[in-house]
């Protein structure tokens, strides 16, 4: 198999690991907007992922759609061990005393959850992004 400094290939891609997980995937998960890499992640860090077949890829693709600072960087990490329920809970106040409906998730409720729905208008979007944005500014 293929193997060079970074990236390793050990096994035929996707891996035995990943064909499974992605089968029982397609079985028992409903179908989101897309899914280009048929490989179930085991980790990820900087620009670089390693598949539950032990295989370790460079990302080029920004971690299809996170923000392009790679995977977990320190920064961020380190920003988002320390929960904040009490400014997320603020935050969803302001936003049902404006009008918007959001939830709270993660196992410190430190996480804001906002599930658009698919039909919804350009206007309608920009308000519950203006209120939701108004609500973060005022804590």
């Amino acid at each position: 198999m293929a193997g060079r400094g970074i990236v390793k290939i050990m096994t035929d891609v996707p891996g035995p690991k990943s064909r499974q997980l992605y089968s029982e995937a397609e079985q028992n998960v409903p179908k989101g907007v897309g899914h280009q890499t048929p490989i179930a992640v085991s980790s990820a860090r900087g620009a670089t992922i390693t598949d539950v077949d032990g295989n370790t890829y460079l990302d080029f693709a920004g971690g299809i759609g996170a923000l392009n600072v790679g995977h977990c960087p320190d920064q961020v990490v380190k920003a988002t061990k320390e929960p904040a329920p009490k400014e997320t809970a603020l935050v969803r106040e302001k936003c049902y005393q404006n009008g918007l409906i959001i939830l709270g998730a993660g196992i410190h409720h430190n996480v804001i959850r906002i599930l658009v729905p698919l039909v919804i208008t350009n206007e309608e979007l920009e308000e519950g992004l203006s209120i939701l944005e108004e609500s973060f500014k005022s804590i």
